[in-house]
């Protein structure tokens, strides 16, 4: 299964941060779902009527369950590692908020970010190719606050 796939790259840590990130970014989320990470984080391969079998113990096997259980967790997965992958860089992240803070018109708060963010790029920043754009980006943001 891909899920399966996916779910063994993740380390322990890994692994153990996804269980929390479900509980958090899906509070609601039915028990089935946390039970068959729990299930597929076990070494070996599982095939779909063996996880229903585990979940579910003797009820008749339906696949559509399965497939539902097995999209949720594909989809808090995916969620998850683009979030790992987010925060492990910082421009990015900076400059998605100055995004989400110019696009809700919070200006004060735009206007300190956008301060904070071209003061760590002044001191802290190297003269290099990401640093230039890193940059370019936040005066360009800067100069389209100010045109509007």
């Amino acid at each position: 299964m891909l899920t399966e796939e996916v779910l063994e790259s993740l380390n322990l840590s890994e692994r153990e941060e996804f269980q929390r990130f479900m509980v958090f970014r899906a509070p609601g989320l039915r028990k089935e779902v946390g039970e068959a990470v729990e299930v597929l984080l076990k070494p070996g391969e599982l095939t779909k009527e063996a996880l229903h079998r585990l979940l579910f113990g003797t009820k008749p096997y339906d696949d559509k369950v399965v497939r539902y259980i097995l999209t949720d967790i594909n989809r808090l997965l995916y969620e998850f590692l683009a979030f790992k992958r987010m925060a492990a860089d910082e421009a990015q992240m900076r400059s998605l908020l100055l995004e989400e803070l110019q696009g809700r018109h919070c200006t004060k708060a735009f206007a300190r970010t956008l301060n904070a963010t071209l003061r760590q790029l002044d001191t802290t920043q190297s003269i290099g190719p990401d640093a230039l754009k890193q940059r370019y980006d936040a005066l360009n943001m800067k100069v389209r606050s100010e045109l509007q």
